[in-house]
């Protein structure tokens, strides 16, 4: 969990499902579906799932964002399987501080669901607007599902998990230098490319079965 006070938690609301074992860069690949709910303007949020996928890329993992409506849900939106990770994006924590920018659900070192709060990353955003809005909710979805793939002891000193973000932290935004740790990224490579194999034996196991 990330926030910018003395208090930080952890909880987890993301879905990520694998696409296969590795893309054309050679990279393990994660979906990770989006439940948008806070009226974020759709090109904020595509930016700042842009933004996000370039931090994983830079870890050796390739993201790719899956937009969901449950109102009207397409067919993507509706095969989401054990393996796969979710992301609610809501306006506000109902029962955590206003301080709090998003919450990872971790159980065994890893999640499956987590949550972000727009209002409470707007109100960073209005500490210093020269920078966007789009590049703060990229880096913070970033940070949540960072958690859910490295647990919820994974933040760090330096970096996209450090707990607490201020005008410093702002400013690394501003310059696109929020990234993952060489540990992390090899852990979450390890991580992604075990969801793999344990969808792929849950799929043999079916077919086995059948």
């Amino acid at each position: 969990m990330l926030d910018r006070s003395r208090v930080w938690v952890v909880v987890l609301m993301m879905t990520v499902s694998l696409w296969g074992w590795a893309g054309e860069s050679g990279n393990p690949q994660l979906t990770v579906f989006v439940i948008e709910r806070a009226g974020t303007p759709g090109r904020v949020l595509t930016d700042a799932e842009r933004t996000a996928a370039q931090v994983f890329r830079q870890a050796g993992v390739d993201v790719g964002w899956v937009n969901c409506d449950e109102r009207k849900p397409e067919a993507a939106c509706e095969k989401i399987s054990q393996a796969d990770l979710i992301v609610h994006v809501i306006p506000r924590a109902r029962t955590l501080s206003g301080e709090v920018f998003g919450v990872a659900f971790v159980e065994n070192s890893a999640g499956v669901y987590a949550d972000v709060f727009v209002d409470s990353i707007q109100r960073l955003h209005e500490q210093d607007r020269t920078v966007s809005l789009s590049p703060i909710l990229g880096d913070v979805l970033a940070h949540e599902v960072g958690h859910l793939l490295l647990g919820s002891n994974a933040h760090s000193r330096e970096g996209i998990m450090q707990p607490h973000w201020q005008a410093e932290q702002l400013h690394s935004v501003a310059k696109g230098q929020m990234r993952f740790t060489k540990e992390q990224a090899i852990k979450m490579r390890a991580r992604v490319s075990s969801l793999h194999n344990d969808q792929r034996d849950e799929s043999m196991l079916v077919a086995m079965r059948d």
